[in-house]
């Protein structure tokens, strides 16, 4: 009886940690990019899954000394990546890409263009033209995208790349009609005594919380002598 009892265990404690290791998840590669900063802000990637299960990536690359940002979503089937495809290419400098999927499945993607924040949406067929989001002249560059709980989609900017180090700011829009018109910005974060005592705002990042709101979180960066680094957040909903 010992001996089956001890046999009985065995067999159970090898299929336990044959299913652990079939588990366990595997690594895949999901695409190729020249630009060294790929892992990085400048064009690091994005993703996210839709609720149909479609999981897309988003990321930056200068392939032929060409700025693009390119896509891919995941092959359930065959366990791998799709071939890369490009949204946007070309020159001036296409980064920092921003990606998030809504409740139909869509997918909401934006970027910098020569530090111009643009914006398109892929229905499951092809994206749309892409529109420039961004009202002012400032130099945008870092972005986030989210949709709150009534399914108006926001994106902040950061202008943090001024050439003055002024007007180094943090914008938010948002819109109502699915990305067809955006609101005119509101400003975040701003510099405390403009030439006298200034800050600069950048990397912002957007989440979505309840009954509307989005919150931000965004780095702010002391331009006096200390040249201090800190971290804020700040809950938003159109009116505070």
């Amino acid at each position: 009886m010992a001996k089956n009892v001890t046999s009985l265990t065995l067999t159970l404690c090898l299929i336990l940690f044959a299913s652990l290791l079939i588990a366990q998840p595997n690594q895949s590669r999901v695409g190729t990019s020249d630009d060294t900063r790929a892992a990085i802000y400048n064009n690091g990637p994005c993703i996210d899954r839709a609720p149909d299960g479609t999981v897309m990536c988003i990321w930056g690359t200068k392939a032929n000394h060409n700025n693009s940002i390119l896509w891919t979503t995941y092959d359930d089937l065959f366990e791998t990546w799709n071939p890369a495809q490009v949204l946007a290419e070309g020159t001036p400098d296409r980064n920092t890409p921003s990606l998030v999927a809504d409740d139909n499945n869509h997918f909401h993607a934006t970027w910098s263009n020569n530090f111009r924040i643009y914006y398109s949406q892929y229905d499951g067929v092809q994206w749309s033209t892409p529109v420039m989001v961004q009202k002012d002249t400032l130099n945008a560059n870092k972005n986030s995208i989210v949709i709150d709980s009534n399914g108006y989609i926001w994106i902040t900017y950061s202008t943090y790349y001024q050439a003055d180090d002024i007007n180094e700011e943090l914008f938010i829009a948002h819109s109502t009609d699915n990305g067809v018109t955006w609101s005119d910005p509101d400003t975040i974060g701003a510099n405390v005594v403009p030439g006298i005592v200034t800050s600069s705002f950048s990397v912002p990042h957007l989440a979505a919380g309840p009954n509307g709101k989005v919150g931000v979180t965004f780095r702010e960066k002391d331009t006096d002598v200390s040249a201090r680094f800190q971290l804020y957040f700040q809950e938003y909903d159109g009116n505070q």
